[in-house]
């Protein structure tokens, strides 16, 4: 999702890179055959002028959002002198996007984001790759401003940037919380214990002291407090649910900065609505994409939580939400009573094995309004 602009971007599997309006209209702003192989990692910058995509070949690409077009059936990129890109050894030509970096990652790209708040060069992207990999890319040279080729030992499942500490954190598939100082990359600044359960997933929960939060595949969103990061100071499985506790495969706050509601993704298909402090699930918005309630990929919200954007591939669409009335069921959600002994009660009639202060379900499931679109996504 755009910070600033009602326009939400998607990868496809062809390599085609698409932005489309993230409103009533929900008209193609542009469309791009970014390359031979999948785009499989979209996310705009913190100013919200470039695009970048990363694809299964480990090429990154930029693009200017504002002068991105399709005419005539073919590519067409309009671009002033004096816009950065990525490979300048060449201006920019008709035909061909803004910046293309080769090799940028050795293996796959398999997750972008904005380097906000966190000190980078105006249009830096986090990128994270199949093997482990973690890259600070600064559109204004083709060499990375930070490289990391062995952060995890696995796939790099997600990464953010934490802003106000110039750090960033990621989470891999060796079931590790890391987080690099931007001014000492050498080795991590810290890094928690292997989780029993790969990490897929990761969001600020609180903005005040950085507390992190990352949601696994095994169904359970767990913080971190920032300074003590060996082992998560809470955990909150999710309620289960037929099969089994649903695996997070994406978390979103309305803000970068985080803080308040989270916004978990699972494989259930269903959007739920987590508290961290106290720690509940306030909420559930179910079967966006259909009755079948296909897995959700990503969740992503735009500029100020008010739309909120997710993703199922397995029936190539995008779903957009209303993201106020998604966030305001924190603000209305009742305040816990009772002490850890009634939660871990409310706990064991709900079959979970919530430990003090995991989560409860309040209430009833409320399910929001969504539009699903791009019937040929995925």
């Amino acid at each position: 999702m755009h910070p600033s602009q009602s326009l939400v971007a998607v990868g496809l599997v062809t390599g085609r890179v698409q932005a489309w309006a993230a409103d009533g209209a929900r008209a193609l702003s542009f469309s791009l055959r970014a390359s031979a192989a999948a785009a499989r990692a979209v996310a705009f910058s913190e100013c919200g002028a470039w695009l970048h995509a990363g694809d299964a070949d480990g090429v990154l690409l930029g693009v200017d959002v504002a002068t991105g077009v399709e005419e005539g059936g073919g590519e067409r990129w309009r671009v002033g002198a004096s816009t950065p890109f990525l490979n300048n050894s060449a201006p920019p030509s008709p035909g061909k996007p803004t910046g293309r970096l080769a090799g940028a990652h050795a293996d796959a790209i398999s997750r972008l984001a904005p380097a906000a708040g966190v000190g980078a060069p105006p249009g830096a992207v986090l990128a994270g790759d199949d093997a482990g990999g973690l890259a600070l890319h600064d559109p204004r040279s083709p060499a990375p401003a930070l490289s990391l080729p062995a952060a995890h030992d696995g796939a790099v499942n997600d990464v953010i940037a934490v802003p106000g500490t110039r750090c960033i954190a990621s989470a891999g598939g060796d079931g590790v919380l890391r987080v690099f100082d931007l001014a000492a990359t050498k080795h991590p600044r810290s890094a928690s214990d292997p989780d029993e359960d790969e990490l897929a997933a990761l969001a600020i929960a609180r903005a005040s002291d950085h507390r992190l939060a990352a949601g696994s595949e095994g169904g359970v969103v767990s913080l971190w407090t920032w300074g003590a990061m060996a082992g998560c100071s809470d955990r909150m499985p999710l309620p289960r649910c037929k099969g089994g506790r649903p695996a997070v495969a994406s978390l979103a706050t309305a803000t970068p900065a985080g803080g308040g509601a989270m916004l978990a993704a699972c494989d259930d298909g269903t959007l739920r609505v987590v508290t961290a402090l106290p720690n509940a699930v306030v909420g559930e918005a179910t079967r966006a994409h259909g009755a079948s309630a296909p897995p959700l990929q990503r969740v992503r919200a735009g500029a100020g939580g008010g739309v909120v954007a997710t993703v199922a591939a397995a029936c190539r669409q995008v779903a957009l939400w209303d993201g106020d009335a998604l966030f305001g069921l924190a603000a209305s959600a009742p305040a816990p009573r009772g002490g850890a002994r009634a939660r871990r009660r409310a706990a064991a009639a709900d079959g979970s094995d919530d430990d003090e202060g995991g989560a409860q379900r309040k209430g009833k499931a409320t399910k929001t309004g969504a539009a699903a679109f791009f019937a040929d996504l995925l």
